[in-house]
């Protein structure tokens, strides 16, 4: 296994995008819905128990247009929508709202655990553009996992998240170690978890040697990324360091090295992308979920507050994979 990635140590002071279109490419990321076929131990109950129904087609039609009035208007080239739940393949209209979303020319996002069968994603893959499977080890089998990935490959840009459970900690690396040696037109992350998803971001205990491993599998996952697979809505990042070295990093390699403190710092939140959770309501990042400061709107309203300028980071440690890879500029008065 590769050595792990080390950044420079001069004080980061910007994180910019390897990939110029990522940075104009606006990613709406959409809980649907929160129905699931699994119910994970490291996810909140609100991640899984159904207790709200899917967005239908009209919503989506009415809010598409009025993300599209406001974001098609300035730099952003391309609305790319990341739809999850839940298990998002459990919603019973995604065959309709991919459709719709892919004839206004936006891009579409699948996030899902691959626990359908090869015949689903033959007949929905089409109408996509991208689909991130997330290997969840408790509630699934690597036998019918790979065959997942194995589909989508070539139908579809395919990005894998194997989930670091140190319950099934072994199983989890001998599958991460399995794809990288069997596919090599893909691109994988190995984050490791908080110990509530939704309701406590701490992170689960690792040891030193869990921990070297998982940054071993990014840096291994790092290489393939290096091949220039097409580009999907996001991708590699740029360290700028104050002493002029610039170096490509993932998102899951800044994580591991406890690089992800931007507070103080000027984020693209609301600029690159926004999430919309259960109910509706809209936030310029999955981080500021509750913010009412921060809060959009809600996907019912007429009116939406989108945000025209970075936010400003009020956070110690920044969690999620898509949180992270947005433009990110230090001030003066930050620190990293």
């Amino acid at each position: 296994m590769p050595e792990h990635h080390a950044l420079s140590p001069a004080p980061m002071i910007a994180l910019t995008h390897e990939k110029q279109e990522h940075a104009e490419t606006l990613l709406v990321n959409w809980l649907m819905g929160d129905t699931c076929t699994l119910a994970c131990r490291y996810c909140a109950p609100s991640l899984h128990e159904g207790a709200h129904a899917w967005v239908d087609l009209p919503t989506v039609r009415s809010f598409h247009g009025r993300v599209a009035a406001q974001y098609r208007s300035g730099h952003t080239r391309r609305i790319y929508y990341c739809l999850n739940g839940g298990e998002i393949t459990c919603h019973p209209q995604l065959p309709e709202i991919a459709a719709f979303l892919k004839k206004e020319e936006c891009g579409i996002a699948l996030l899902s655990n691959g626990n359908r069968e090869q015949g689903y994603w033959e007949t929905i893959l089409p109408d996509a553009d991208h689909l991130c499977l997330s290997y969840h080890p408790s509630g699934m089998t690597e036998k019918r996992f790979i065959e997942t990935v194995a589909v989508a490959i070539p139908l579809v840009t395919t990005h894998v998240n194997i989930m670091m459970d140190p319950d099934h900690f072994e199983r989890s690396r001998a599958l991460g170690e399995y794809l990288l040696e069997h596919f090599d037109t893909f691109t994988m992350n190995v984050p490791p978890l908080m110990r509530r998803l939704g309701l406590d971001s701490s992170l689960m205990d690792y040891t030193d040697e869990q921990r070297r491993i998982m940054t071993g599998l990014e840096t291994a996952a790092a290489h393939i990324r290096q091949r220039r697979i097409p580009a999907g809505y996001r991708g590699a990042m740029v360290a700028h360091m104050s002493d002029g070295t610039l170096e490509t990093i993932s998102a899951g390699q800044l994580f591991g090295l406890n690089r992800t403190c931007f507070r103080g710092w000027e984020c693209g939140a609301g600029l690159e992308m926004i999430s919309i959770f259960y109910d509706g309501d809209i936030y310029p990042a999955w981080c500021f979920e509750g913010n009412k400061m921060n809060r959009i709107g809600n996907v019912h309203d007429s009116v939406l507050r989108f945000p025209d300028r970075p936010q400003i980071c009020p956070f110690d440690i920044c969690w999620d994979n898509s949180d992270i890879m947005m433009t990110k500029r230090r001030r003066i008065s930050a620190t990293q």
